[in-house]
């Protein structure tokens, strides 16, 4: 998902069927941006802070191996940016260019790359990934986290902007979900593919150094599968051992950056989610997706704060 001052954005996937689609963070009618795309994978826009609105959007294609753009001021199904990518994933932008993971089909073979668009021209800035999904931007560094290929050789890294070395930052770890940032620190959580993570989130410095567990494993949480920021809390979406036989067991949930005890937005007996995932947040709202019991996206006013 991805935010600005006026929409939230999302993918909706499907083979062919992909689509690209918005709606006003205050509600009504959501609307479709691209749509019938091979695949989409990771989304972000160009605002440059949560007060302004995007001019275009951009999405990767993981089926396609296409890196696409579609500007929000005129009608159009998206334009290539980048042609092909492995299996592109987590994408993020600022004014220096574009940034996204190419995930690589058969991670053991440590083929994942982390990339970068400016002026037309792609730049591979790491090579040798296994198998990266999400990445965040804070000049003049690229931070990104790779689920690894057994549920403990995963890592989160960074490396400069215009390349150099990569720096690891955290290792052993299965880490799923695409990190977030403050001034100092970089959270990110656990949750790998069929869930299953133990539900962790945590924090490293933005230099590095020792790892703090903010949330700790708990036996009836597979995984925490989003996770979000914004100038004093963490938001993140559950889901529980049971997901796959009841659907209705997903959580919501919000925590001080400085850690403490989470606090339940959302979640069992009384609201329960179907599968949230990813989640934004801004200072006054918060936006979530829920991917099963037919697929909706959810706001909770007032619990940005």
């Amino acid at each position: 998902m991805a935010l600005d001052a006026t929409y939230v954005y999302w993918t909706s996937p499907g083979v062919g069927s992909a689509s690209i689609v918005k709606a006003a963070i205050n509600g009504g009618e959501v609307t479709t941006i691209a749509s019938n795309l091979d695949g989409a994978a990771g989304i972000a826009v160009d605002n440059t802070s949560p007060t302004t609105t995007a001019s275009n959007v951009y999405w990767t294609d993981s089926s396609s191996g296409t890196v696409m753009r579609q500007s929000l001021t005129i009608s159009g199904n998206g334009t290539p940016i980048a042609t092909g990518q492995q299996s592109p994933a987590g994408i993020a932008v600022d004014s220096s260019g574009v940034y996204w993971v190419n995930q690589a089909p058969g991670g053991a073979d440590n083929n994942g790359t982390v990339m970068r668009l400016t002026g037309g021209i792609a730049t591979t800035l790491a090579f040798g990934q296994l198998q990266p999904t999400g990445l965040v931007l804070d000049d003049p560094w690229v931070y990104w986290v790779d689920l690894g290929t057994n549920g403990s050789d995963g890592n989160v890294a960074r490396a400069q902007m215009n390349g150099g070395l990569v720096t690891t930052l955290a290792t052993g770890y299965n880490v799923g979900t695409a990190p977030v940032r403050d001034s100092t620190s970089l959270y990110w959580a656990i949750c790998g593919a069929g869930y299953d993570g133990d539900g962790r989130l945590l924090r490293v410095p933005l230099d590095g150094g020792a790892v703090a567990t903010l949330v700790g494993q708990a036996g009836n949480v597979t995984g925490t599968c989003g996770i979000a920021i914004n100038s004093s809390k963490l938001y993140f979406t559950e889901v529980w051992a049971t997901m796959s036989a009841t659907q209705n067991n997903g959580s919501v949930l919000s925590i001080p950056v400085d850690g403490g005890t989470p606090t339940l937005l959302l979640g069992p007996p009384h609201s329960p989610q179907d599968d949230p995932n990813a989640v934004v947040a801004d200072d006054a709202n918060l936006y979530w997706a829920n991917n099963m019991g037919g697929g909706s996206v959810m706001e909770l006013v007032g619990k940005g704060q």
